[in-house]
């Protein structure tokens, strides 16, 4: 009898260390996605990025300092607000607006959702200091097939 009660105290001492641990878990998934969420707000800018094309098993490179003359236009600047809406907005080389994107932003785990009229897309998200990686399955290539991988750089301006 003294046996049953010490193992059914050692199976109710692990379940309260267990559901302890998965709490703290949920608690420092919770606190990160905030971090993330404020981590976010404010502009960006492109700073480079690499397409990789799975049908025809190329890469598209646009290195830092050759945003312009490989796109031939400025560095596309996104605007994320505590709204949880975004704007971003690509200007040719003259500084002339060619057109704005608009749509909300979430932030679920460690991964950024845009969601616009053209669709939504996922990016892996991560900070350090003021540059920001994306990395995510997109349809670059327009087929209706989210199958290119990208990775972008972007700089916070403010």
């Amino acid at each position: 009898m003294k046996m049953t009660l010490q193992i059914l105290t050692l199976f109710l001492l692990c379940v309260v260390v267990s559901c302890k641990q998965a709490g703290d878990k949920k608690k420092v998934a919770n606190n990160k996605v905030l971090a993330l969420n404020d981590q976010i707000l404010g502009t960006w800018e492109n700073v480079s990025m690499q397409i990789q094309f799975y049908t025809n098993d190329s890469i598209f490179n646009v290195p830092k300092g050759e945003w312009e003359n490989i796109l031939k236009i400025k560095p596309i600047k996104t605007t994320y607000l505590k709204d949880g809406s975004y704007e971003s907005k690509y200007f040719d080389l003259n500084d002339s607006l060619l057109f704005a994107m608009k749509g909300k932003w979430k932030i679920q785990s460690d991964s950024l959702y845009l969601i616009s009229t053209e669709g939504t897309n996922a990016y892996k998200f991560d900070v350090s200091g003021s540059l920001a990686t994306f990395t995510g399955i997109l349809d670059w290539d327009g087929d209706s097939l989210a199958q290119e991988l990208y990775k972008g750089v972007q700089k916070r301006l403010e």
